[in-house]
């Protein structure tokens, strides 16, 4: 017989229990707050990852280029364990709050209790909000002036320059 990870249900006998279950972990809230928070996650580094693809015109180029943003995305993986081991703790708190994090680690935080406070839930989603607006119009800027620029790899100091200029 196996061993169930629910105790006192067995794996296919009980499915009542187990829907109960599944049901008070997903919650429509939660649900809610995954869309919300996949939407602005695929908006934020979607454009980061067409702005690194606009910029160059070559593979071995962008590869260069795409270390910053793999080291941004990467940020959660390195604390998610000592999130989930205290989601109260400043770190949680900070990391959640920064906004290429907050749509991974915010979402991880609602479904742990105790759940973070309302105001920083609300201050994730403007934050991460501002953030993906400002960089698909820094994406839009390099878009635009990097497509027609063909040859040269840019620089870090270039593509800046790219998103400075009006």
């Amino acid at each position: 017989m196996q061993s169930s990870a629910i105790p006192g249900e067995s794996t296919g006998e009980n499915c009542p229990g187990l829907l109960r279950l599944r049901a008070n972990i997903l919650s429509p809230g939660l649900i809610a707050a995954l869309a919300l928070f996949l939407f602005l996650a695929i908006l934020l580094y979607g454009s980061l990852y067409t702005a690194v693809g606009a910029a160059c015109s070559e593979l071995k180029d962008a590869q260069s280029l795409m270390m910053p943003v793999m080291l941004l995305s990467m940020i959660p993986v390195f604390v998610w364990t000592a999130v989930l081991k205290n989601p109260a703790s400043p770190l949680s708190v900070g990391m959640s709050l920064f906004p290429p994090a907050s749509p991974f680690l915010m979402l991880m935080r609602l479904a742990l209790r105790p759940a973070p406070p309302a105001w920083q839930v609300a201050l994730s989603v403007v934050l991460t909000t501002l953030t993906a607006m400002a960089i698909v119009g820094a994406a839009g800027k390099i878009f635009r002036t990097g497509l027609p620029m063909q040859g040269k790899p840019p620089s870090f100091v270039e593509l800046a320059r790219w998103v400075m200029a009006k």
